[in-house]
């Protein structure tokens, strides 16, 4: 009996060795594929225009809060308003902006309250699936971004309002400035204003529409560096703002357009002033 039992309990020890081979075989997918931080530069744009509309309504706002995640960043922030934070982000990120000083529900809940959260989205949901692969949503550590929000149709929540983009910030050729817009002046798309279109002379610097029906956003266009001459027109093709911006030679420059000539058709809001906000990255 004793050599037999000797014998079982060999048997059971070679089993347990093997098996234990078999599950530590050193391809440990948790650990290849847990989500790492970093930290990436983004840039916040305050492209909110409804904010202004319930003000003039009798809704105390003041302002809007831009977050992401769980972190807010901008505080009471007005039209066209720009702020550039690093941000140390986790697998995905996720972007609202929020009725000022107000406390929103995340995460585990959806928008509730249009008086509350005015636009959210995921970056899973806004980036390309092959953008930081295999973790998708994961911003790029090192990378910077443009993050605009912006409402639609008085704070309609049928499209996801906000539009997240990896910036490009490869120099301009010698002797030139490297330049994109930003249409911030859609409001409710009175007179066309939805679609905007910047022009340096008889140049066509790029069209922004305004809101989830298209970019907010123009693709970057090299200028000669000094004065940059700009006029903005509406989707009818008519001027209603010039101005002038300078821009200097290996400069890389995005630029808010955040005067709303849509809003003079507004019975209840005062048309906002006609101005560019400039961002040098």
């Amino acid at each position: 009996m004793k050599t037999i039992y000797k014998f079982n309990l060999a048997i059971i020890c070679a089993l347990f060795l093997i098996t234990s081979c078999e599950i530590d075989d050193g391809d440990d997918r948790d650990v290849e594929f847990t989500p790492k931080l970093g930290t990436a530069t983004i840039n916040l744009i305050n492209a909110v225009t409804s904010a202004d509309e319930l003000e003039a309504q009798g809704f105390p706002i003041n302002g809007v809060d831009l977050w992401v995640d769980e972190t807010k960043h901008g505080q009471n922030m007005q039209l066209g308003d720009i702020l550039t934070v690093d941000h140390e982000f986790p697998q995905g990120s996720m972007f609202r902006a929020v009725h000022g000083d107000q406390s929103p529900t995340y995460l585990t809940n959806g928008v509730v309250d249009y008086h509350t959260i005015f636009a959210s989205n995921t970056a899973a949901a806004m980036l390309p699936a092959e953008h930081n692969v295999p973790l998708q949503g994961q911003l790029i550590d090192g990378a910077s971004y443009t993050a605009i929000y912006f409402d639609f149709g008085g704070l309609s929540h049928d499209y996801p309002a906000v539009q997240l983009i990896e910036d490009d910030l490869t120099a301009p050729t010698g002797g030139n400035a490297k330049v994109r817009f930003v249409n911030a002046a859609g409001g409710e798309c009175w007179n066309n204003s939805c679609v905007t279109t910047f022009m340096n002379g008889t140049t066509n610097l790029g069209t922004a529409i305004w809101g989830p029906f298209g970019a907010a956003i123009t693709d970057f266009v090299e200028v000669s560096a000094g004065s940059l001459n700009i006029e903005t027109l509406d989707g009818d093709g008519a001027s209603y703002f010039t101005g002038s911006v300078n821009v200097t030679s290996g400069g890389v420059y995005t630029i808010v357009f955040s005067g709303n000539e849509g809003y003079s058709d507004s019975p209840t809001v005062t048309p906002e002033p006609n101005k560019y906000t400039v961002l040098q990255h």
